[in-house]
């Protein structure tokens, strides 16, 4: 694997619950985005779901850590 490879932009689908307002949403949104490495995340409330885009190789469980200490439990969609 190359470094480019690291560096190349993916997307990981996230199942997040314990979000029952917009303001949950947001806090969603601003914990991924607080993430070094991502990029993006598009916070879908009805789906319960968040979309992140990553530059870096970020673990998945230090996305779930960072939900999950905020009181929003999450784990990776199985696609």
């Amino acid at each position: 694997m190359t470094s480019a490879d690291l560096s190349s932009p993916r997307q990981l689908m996230l199942d997040v619950s314990g979000m029952t307002c917009g303001g949950c949403a947001a806090s969603v949104q601003r914990l991924l985005t607080s993430v070094d490495g991502v990029s993006a995340a598009s916070v879908d409330l009805a789906a319960k779901s968040a979309a992140v885009t990553v530059t870096k190789n970020v673990p998945v469980p230090e996305l779930v850590a960072v939900l999950e200490n905020a009181g929003f439990p999450a784990r990776l969609r199985e696609e």
